[in-house]
């Protein structure tokens, strides 16, 4: 890209963006190059997602398979649109907002 310029008059000359070969989109992952463009973009691979201790599970449901062995099969894990009050299984797991303590899981006997 050049253009001739003396000062006398404004000038005008095209310019080009080159494309980087990341087809347009969002991306959790990419790489970026030393004048910061985008040259790659990637989904999240397990692999990319650190080791969390249970403190910082906010959601979701374990696997059976995955809580000690002592307590599986001792409560059903339900939803916390649950209602403890009105709920038909014997002994629940919820973090539903009439349980002791909103927000925090408690095994409730519901019958």
């Amino acid at each position: 890209w050049s253009v001739t310029f003396d000062g006398s008059a404004n000038v005008s000359a095209p310019l080009s963006l080159s494309a980087t070969g990341v087809a347009a989109g969002s991306y959790p992952k990419v790489t970026v190059d030393t004048k910061g463009r985008v040259t790659a973009g990637m989904a999240l691979a397990a692999t990319d997602i650190p080791g969390l201790d249970a403190s910082k599970l906010v959601s979701g449901v374990l696997a059976e398979q995955r809580l000690p062995v002592f307590a599986r099969g001792l409560a059903t894990a339900v939803s916390n649109s649950s209602d403890p009050n009105t709920a038909t299984v014997p002994l629940m797991l919820t973090n539903h907002a009439n349980g002791p303590v909103a927000g925090r899981y408690f095994y409730i006997q519901s019958m």
